[in-house]
């Protein structure tokens, strides 16, 4: 597929949504070339993170909701699991279970900087797609009564919020929805 023709297609996006979309193409092509590449050296790996993060790509341009849930369980499984796994790590060196080699301070800078820019990425990428104007863009705005039509339950009041009376399909509420 040409280049510019794929840019073009994307091009009415949101510019944070896009390049949210392009990081996950970006790691999964790395995750499957590292894997191709361990498999040239003898060693087979399935490269299913990398499928997963392309898919997840894929989905997030071509507004697919699934991608995004799924997008957004892994970026907080990642948000909550990252910082209890390096304090483990910590708490394993500490007592001597796992043994540190003896590094330069500024190789120990370097991992601490690529885990801040990692947990960085990890936040940016979840306020993106948990802004108002990109949940629309996926249809996250639905209510029951736009994704169900009106005239499989006419009178069928829908369960209400706690402060709102039960609002109830008639007629002329069939006509004003949207079809799905």
């Amino acid at each position: 597929m040409d280049f510019f023709r794929f840019a073009r297609k994307y091009r009415h996006l949101p510019r944070a949504l896009r390049d949210v979309a392009s990081l996950n193409l970006f790691v999964g092509a790395g995750a499957i070339l590292s894997d191709l590449i361990q498999l040239l050296n003898g060693n087979l790996e399935l490269p299913i993170g990398g499928i997963i993060s392309v898919m997840i790509g894929v989905g997030l341009l071509d507004l697919n909701p699934l991608a995004r849930s799924w997008q957004l369980f892994f970026l907080k499984a990642s948000l909550y699991l990252s910082p209890l796994a390096c304090l483990a790590a910590l708490g394993l060196t500490a007592y001597g279970v796992i043994s540190v080699p003896d590094l330069p301070a500024w190789k120990w800078m370097m991992t601490a900087a690529g885990v801040g820019v990692g947990f960085g990425l990890t936040v940016w990428e979840l306020r993106v797609l948990n802004r108002p104007a990109i949940r629309e863009l996926f249809g996250e705005h639905r209510t029951f009564a736009t994704i169900v039509p009106p005239e499989l339950v006419p009178g069928v009041p829908i369960l209400p919020l706690p402060s709102q009376p039960a609002p109830t399909f008639r007629k002329q509420d069939a006509e004003r929805l949207p079809r799905v």
